[in-house]
């Protein structure tokens, strides 16, 4: 039979996918399982012997990844400092969208690596890691926590 547009006696409705006087209604419920059930929590946060000073600026963070005093201005840190996290989000290894969740679960890694830690703070926002995001250094808080869910990895590459 094909597809009519006017009602017939043997095709009522014509094609009309519902005739009903109230539209159909569902529900959907789902209750998430206590662990992960999926990839890996990479636990991001700023070291303790990095949270000595409540306000850093984008000075600061470069003094403390090159391990030595720099003497620039807070422009061009902030350039500078932006830069390098963009640079090192492409070669980290990390998928270029990620869940961002609070707690960490047993099973979960601590990232100790400090340009890490500072470019999935600075690119995450919310629930959700960016990859190619324009850091926000405003995000780089000591004490600010974050893991990252690493979906797990078909071939080998560089682990963050």
């Amino acid at each position: 039979m094909t597809p009519t547009t006017t009602p017939r006696p043997d095709n009522p409705g014509g094609n009309l996918l519902h005739n009903m006087s109230a539209p159909p209604a569902a529900s959907i419920a789902h209750k998430a399982p206590a662990g992960r059930t999926y990839g890996i929590g990479l636990v991001c946060r700023i070291p303790d012997d990095c949270q000595k000073n409540a306000t850093k600026n984008a000075t600061a963070w470069l003094s403390i990844l090159d391990n030595k005093r720099r003497r620039i201005g807070a422009e061009r840190a902030e350039s500078e400092l932006r830069d390098r996290l963009n640079r090192h989000a492409r070669e980290v290894g990390l998928p270029p969208a990620a869940v961002v969740q609070d707690a960490a679960r047993q099973g979960d890694r601590d990232c100790t690596d400090l340009l890490t830690v500072l470019t999935v703070l600075a690119k995450s926002a919310g629930h959700v890691y960016l990859r190619d995001k324009e850091p926000d250094l405003a995000r780089l808080v000591p004490g600010r926590r974050v893991v990252v869910v690493v979906p797990p990895r078909k071939t080998r590459s560089k682990t963050p």
